[in-house]
């Protein structure tokens, strides 16, 4: 049994690690996947960081969190390939950084009691191997306990900034704050708030903070606060922070670590549940956009590496992490390598204005199908129609009715049915397990009004833990009817231009209903079907669905939850 589970992990892990990451402007290209390390404890909590003579330090926690886990301490001479176990001299994956004469530094407090005054460990290899420790006091303007978190950023200028955080003596929430160095790391002060909750209204308060020294100076700060991602900048080497910005692409930012690429790449990592990737090209963070580096159960504690030549190491752990905090069957890390690409002609449907509002969107503005996205699966459909034998194809067509290109999808059957073995539909990413409500919008047009049969097929699932199965709905589009789960039919001229429809599903009342969008006309309600067994909950579009064939022009599909 253990065995097959590790197979299934296997298969899902390399599955998600096989596709480019594309994002407006350009993309990542996965290389290669390395594991760091197996266990049947809890693997989480990933920091890394690379040496300028190439040496990767690795740290993460092993065993159930707040019970059994101790600290590891790995490194890699061969770029991530293969990992020395337990090793090096307390210089760690955290609060690690290098000094203008190349010397590998770690910087750490971790007080968990007030005070006003803090022991900073400094630990230091000089050019020679030597190694040497030693304790310095700082003296803050206020009593906290005091977390350093994170990577030493040393500014173009030579000072050292390192984020920490902490609740201040009469404070409700936690605060994250910023110490310095102005001496190539030999002596460290208190520098700055970077930011706090006074009114005590998110649920953490900032913490685990991550930094980056943009291409024009500016500071680019994020942090976690027990809710979504939050971000600053700030324009005097982290004194003062200017307007907080959210970005709520996740529920929960843990630990977000940002790089800025040697070719002006903006990377955040972070999430919970999952594991997220943001990316900007524009390397401002203004302009992030949002791939799901790893969907499943994990601590989502990642790590960023910049190799310097184009590509990156991306290190996360898969491992049974939860509120149960049992040790798991079977718990990995993985550094997985990937090449950057910038290129402004790479577009994804978030460049369509209509994305707006949507968690997911395709639109053929990409001029890519929809497999081709990342976002589908193609399940029988082939991108040229020119293929012999070949009764089902889709290809990307730029009409003048439309200012994007369309998506032509056709499956043409027998004329009366279509095999099983050659129905054709796209199959999105697994939805999330936890919803309650769906919306899907789509907008087509019927190609071949001359048909009786219905062209068009639509099929949305809502997960049901609580009792075991699936809820669903599905609509199919003809050129005179529209059917709702195969009992309301409601006509219309469906053969004539474009036309978006609705469709909404609600578990909590155990209904779905179809809207037609472009008059506003309901056109039924009916109760959700439920399935006999628990399935993959996702959304499935299309044609060749038993007796649902023929063509028709895709405009976009999108839904929100």
């Amino acid at each position: 049994m253990k065995k097959f589970l590790a197979l299934i992990l296997l298969t899902t892990s390399a599955i998600i690690f096989a596709k480019d990451l594309l994002f407006n402007g350009g993309k990542l290209i996965p290389l290669e996947s390395n594991i760091v390390e197996t266990s049947s404890n809890h693997l989480c909590f990933c920091f890394a960081h690379r040496f300028s003579d190439g040496q990767i330090h690795f740290n993460h926690s092993k065993g159930v969190h707040t019970s059994s886990e101790t600290t590891c301490t790995d490194i890699s001479f061969d770029n991530g390939k293969t990992w020395k176990n337990n090793a090096g001299k307390e210089i760690f994956g955290i609060n690690a950084g290098e000094n203008s004469k190349k010397e590998k530094q770690y910087v750490s407090i971790w007080e968990s009691f007030p005070k006003k005054i803090h022991n900073v460990t400094i630990s230091k290899i000089d050019n020679n191997g030597k190694f040497s420790k030693r304790t310095q006091k700082i003296e803050f303007p206020y009593t906290t306990y005091c977390h350093t978190h994170r990577d030493i950023l040393v500014l173009k200028n030579g000072t050292m900034l390192l984020t920490a955080y902490g609740r201040r003596e009469g404070d409700k929430k936690i605060h994250a704050f910023i110490i310095r160095s102005t001496d190539d790391g030999e002596s460290w002060h208190y520098h700055s708030i970077l930011a706090e909750d006074k009114e005590g209204k998110t649920p953490e308060g900032p913490n685990e903070a991550t930094l980056v020294e943009l291409a024009d100076g500016t500071i680019f700060g994020a942090w976690r606060d027990g809710g979504k991602l939050k971000y600053a900048y700030s324009n005097d080497e982290g004194k003062t922070w200017g307007e907080t910005y959210t970005h709520d692409g996740f529920p929960m930012a843990c630990s977000p670590h940002a790089i800025l690429t040697s070719d002006n790449v903006l990377l955040l990592v972070s999430g919970r549940p999952n594991l997220y990737l943001l990316a900007d090209f524009t390397g401002t963070g203004k302009n992030f956009q949002q791939y799901t580096i790893y969907e499943g159960s994990t601590s989502s504690y990642g790590s960023l590496i910049d190799m310097g030549n184009g590509e990156i190491l991306l290190f996360h752990d898969e491992s049974d992490f939860g509120a149960w905090r049992n040790d798991g069957p079977f718990n990995r890390i993985f550094a997985d390598r990937y090449k950057i690409i910038k290129d402004p002609s790479i577009k994804t449907s978030s460049a369509d204005p209509r994305s707006k509002n949507f968690n997911e969107f395709y639109s053929p503005a990409t001029e890519m199908t929809p497999d081709e996205t990342n976002l589908f699966v193609g399940w029988n459909y082939q991108q040229n129609k020119n293929i012999k034998n070949r009764i089902a194809f889709a290809e990307v067509v730029k009409i003048a009715e439309r200012p994007y290109p369309i998506l032509r999808i056709t499956n043409h059957g027998d004329g009366k049915i279509v095999p099983s073995s050659q129905w054709a539909l796209f199959r999105s990413k697994p939805l999330p397990k936890n919803i309650d409500k769906l919306e899907v919008e789509v907008e087509i047009r019927i190609q071949e009004p001359h048909l009786t049969s219905q062209q068009f097929y639509v099929n949305a699932t809502l997960p049901d833990a609580e009792n075991n199965c699936t809820r669903q709905a599905s609509f199919t589009v003809g050129a005179k009817e529209v059917i709702l789960n195969n009992q309301i039919k409601s006509t219309g001229n469906y053969d004539v231009g474009f036309h978006a429809f609705i469709l909404k599903l609600d578990k909590e009342s155990n209904k779905c209903s179809l809207y037609h969008k472009n008059s506003g006309k309901k056109l039924g309600e009916t109760t959700l079907k439920q399935t006999p067994e628990k399935t993959e909950t996702l959304v499935l579009f299309g044609d060749g669905s038993s007796a649902t064939f023929g063509q028709v022009d895709l405009s976009y599909i999108g839904w929100k939850y």
